[in-house]
């Protein structure tokens, strides 16, 4: 799946200083930490158009 579009939708609505903004991230998976860090907001926002909607593509 092609999230390019995706992604320059986000561009089109946040600013390149809010998408740099770092926020505190916990991501949990079945209990496991995959990730506790600070991430900016595009690549919080590219990791979901990135991994998580084509896996969710896949299941429909």
């Amino acid at each position: 799946m092609d999230t390019t579009p995706l992604r320059h939708a986000y561009a089109a609505v946040l600013s390149e200083a809010e998408l740099a903004t770092t926020v505190p991230v916990l991501l949990l998976s079945n209990g496991a930490c995959l990730v506790d860090q600070p991430l900016s907001l595009g690549d919080i926002l590219a990791g979901l158009a990135d991994v998580e909607l084509p896996g969710h593509a896949k299941q429909l």
